[in-house]
């Protein structure tokens, strides 16, 4: 008898795997399309406008941005208060950015906004500026009116900086509690003690003191 020759089984069902995955995928990007197509609560900023507005944008707007197709007016237009247009204009920003424009007026309105726009692209500025007008200044009465989370420390410190810098002329001059890991514990139960209008903390922290460790 001869040796039985082994044939090899062709890659049929590779290739049905890779077609069905190629088939979910695409699904998946249909259903995704058609839930933000849905009309919900979610202002959304697609990456073609805000190209349009050129890559040299800086947190709270660009003084000057080359190559602009669309300008809607200034931070006056948005219905901003004087002392918070006056800190923005301090910071050294003229025009606002397409996600300032959308997300600040129905903010100011009293509305829910979920937002997402690139790095880069102002969106700090975006809650933070509506965020002063409506505290108005410091609350010796009432205590913490407002809190942001951020995911790392870093970026706990930007916004802190940040709301010093954009609230500069807001008066009362609100006041702020930075909660991160890596500081004395002990300086921010002072911080805390001195009745601060907004708390920006990395959840970690924020979960310590909630607990009261």
């Amino acid at each position: 008898m001869g040796r039985r020759k082994e044939s090899r089984r062709p890659p049929l069902e590779e290739e049905q795997a890779s077609d069905g995955w190629a088939a979910e995928e695409e699904e998946w990007a249909s259903g995704s399309e058609e839930l933000l197509d849905q009309p919900t609560e979610v202002v959304e900023f697609p990456a073609p406008e805000l190209d349009e507005e050129g890559e040299d944008e800086q947190e709270g707007g660009s003084a000057a941005v080359k190559g602009s197709k669309t300008k809607t007016g200034g931070f006056l237009a948005l219905g901003l208060s004087a002392p918070v247009r006056r800190s923005v204009m301090r910071k050294g920003y003229r025009v606002p950015t397409p996600i300032q424009r959308k997300a600040i007026p129905p903010i100011l309105a009293g509305q829910d906004v979920v937002a997402m726009a690139r790095t880069g692209s102002g969106k700090t500025a975006a809650f933070l500026l509506p965020m002063f007008d409506k505290l108005g200044g410091h609350s010796t009465i009432v205590g913490v009116r407002a809190a942001i989370l951020s995911p790392t420390r870093e970026l706990a410190l930007q916004t802190h900086r940040f709301c010093v810098e954009l609230s500069h002329f807001v008066s009362p001059p609100l006041r702020f509690c930075l909660l991160v890991g890596g500081d004395s514990m002990e300086d921010q139960y002072s911080l805390l003690a001195a009745n601060p209008d907004v708390i920006v903390a990395t959840p970690g922290r924020l979960q310590v003191f909630s607990r009261g460790q």
